[in-house]
């Protein structure tokens, strides 16, 4: 079974590419504020007479550079999802009107925009996406949390599943069209994943 961590994510969408992205989050705006403070205190610190302050602030600047790109309350978990070949189930820690009916039956959505928020794949795998389930004119979202290999593997045979049986599932990253998490960024791998599956970029 696909168990994924369920997260309640919201949040307006950028004004630039139009996708939420972590730069919404509340950790993005608190570090950056706070890594523009510090940076600004060590630079002007010898200035100010403050010279023993250069190096703990440039080390302050870099920590909360650090903790800006790290979106927790994107992947506070609210409960758990269950992805299928047809459907996705949510099943919140406790009732909330702010996530979508369950089960969500992928033939009769108009389109499931799926934006990866933050995507970590070095040595493990750890993703946070927001789901935006889309029915006529009807707008509902919830987030979901990949945490390891294994769960990645899991996801992209239920996303292969969806692509294979034609719902109307597009990926984005950053505000760009992506296939499966990470490929399609180059015009021949676009042109393959259109003839392979039959999708619309």
């Amino acid at each position: 079974m696909n168990e994924f961590t369920l997260s309640k994510i919201q949040g307006s969408k950028d004004s630039f590419t139009g996708r939420l992205t972590f730069a919404q989050t509340k950790e993005f705006k608190i570090g950056m504020a706070a890594y523009f403070i510090f940076y600004m205190a060590a630079v002007l610190a010898d200035d100010l007479g403050q010279d023993w302050f250069v190096v703990p602030g440039f080390i302050l600047a870099f920590i909360a550079f650090i903790m800006a790109y790290i979106p927790l309350s994107y992947s506070r978990n609210s409960g758990k999802v269950v992805l299928t070949k047809n459907e996705i189930e949510l099943h919140p820690k406790k009732e909330d009107h702010d996530f979508p009916d369950s089960p969500i039956k992928l033939s009769n959505i108009s389109e499931l925009e799926i934006n990866i928020i933050q995507s970590i794949r070095w040595w493990s795998s750890y993703v946070i996406m927001q789901f935006v389930v889309k029915e006529n004119e009807n707008e509902s979202s919830f987030g979901l949390t990949i945490k390891n290999r294994s769960q990645e593997k899991q996801y992209l045979e239920a996303l292969e599943s969806w692509y294979r049986a034609g719902f109307p599932v597009k990926e984005y990253h950053q505000g760009l069209r992506v296939f499966k998490l990470n490929q399609g960024k180059s015009y021949a791998d676009i042109q393959k994943i259109k003839q392979e599956y039959g999708i619309q970029w």
